[in-house]
């Protein structure tokens, strides 16, 4: 099953690409764009995702098409109506979109749409930490630039994870993908360790190499305290979530992402900035608390996907 989607998804990448480059030679040629060549990509693009849906028995890869088309005509008719190009350019370009980066879209709104909304929670936990006071602000930030050191590691992890795993998904060898996964679980779960241990017990030492206010350090510090096993935790879920990605699972992806932010991280957090004698420590938690709830989420999923996938 999997050679045969792969196969549909060469075709649409290789058909796409023919059907541009004629497309160009035509607007160059005679700065038109023949219907027929649009139409017929369209064509191809609406068929093709149709009998993606139907073999997979997954409605997505239709929709997508159709939602992508719709959003690229609106788009692309606008800029027709301000003269920025012609008609052609219009059915081209949604005939483009129909065919092959409906796909895209299927896979990316989901990622880019978690990514919006878990910035909007960082800006909220900034505003629950803003109310502790000014020494809390400024030590949180300056924690922030020491967490963008701790989160190289898993998010060096998930890249290089995605790429060897995606490599694999695509040669058909889901044994060795799922070994990739494993094996960057373990590799970031090692080296986490340390970084754990130096933000837990060393947070002090760190932030000073930012401030010298004792206030400030000491609060950073705080913060790295809860923090800290962050560390080793997120390079186990960011190795899910790249096994996820590469077999387009992108949808739980982002459910997952959700639920972490909006649930656990933006709630935990409000919950500890309200307290009585509220500390940076219990914010600092919040973010382990959701990544270890996003683990549990993803080794279920885990479960049932593999009832799926056959090795």
């Amino acid at each position: 099953m999997i050679m045969i989607i792969n196969t549909i998804f060469l075709i649409q990448i290789a058909v796409t690409i023919l059907f541009s480059i004629l497309a160009a030679f035509y607007d160059i040629k005679s700065s038109i764009v023949p219907n027929k060549l649009n139409f017929s990509l369209l064509f191809f693009g609406i068929v093709s995702n149709l009998i993606l849906s139907v073999i997979t028995n997954n409605i997505k890869y239709i929709l997508a098409s159709f939602i992508s088309m719709l959003i690229t005509y609106v788009i692309t008719y606008m800029m027709w109506k301000l003269n920025i190009w012609g008609g052609g350019d219009v059915k081209l370009f949604t005939a483009i979109v129909g065919s092959e980066i409906g796909r895209f879209f299927r896979v990316g709104a989901p990622l880019a749409l978690q990514d919006i909304l878990t910035n909007v929670t960082f800006l909220a936990i900034c505003a629950f930490v803003n109310r502790l006071g000014l020494e809390a602000s400024s030590g949180y930030g300056v924690s922030q630039r020491i967490v963008g050191f701790v989160m190289l590691i898993p998010s060096a992890i998930i890249q290089s994870m995605s790429s060897f795993v995606a490599q694999n998904v695509g040669a058909g060898d889901e044994k060795r993908a799922k070994q990739a996964m494993k094996c960057g679980m373990l590799i970031g779960g090692i080296i986490g360790v340390p970084v754990a241990l130096m933000a837990f017990f060393g947070g002090d030492m760190l932030s000073m190499v930012f401030t010298k206010d004792a206030a400030v350090i000491g609060r950073s510090a705080e913060f790295l305290r809860g923090f800290a096993i962050e560390a080793v935790v997120t390079s186990i879920l960011f190795s899910f979530l790249g096994y996820f990605n590469d077999h387009s699972r992108s949808t739980f992806v982002m459910v997952q992402g959700l639920i972490q932010s909006l649930v656990i991280r933006l709630l935990v957090s409000y919950l500890m900035s309200i307290r009585e004698n509220a500390t940076l420590t219990g914010i600092g938690i919040a973010a382990p608390s959701a990544t270890i709830l996003g683990i549990i989420m993803c080794s279920a999923y885990y479960i049932y996907v593999n009832k799926k996938i056959k090795v």
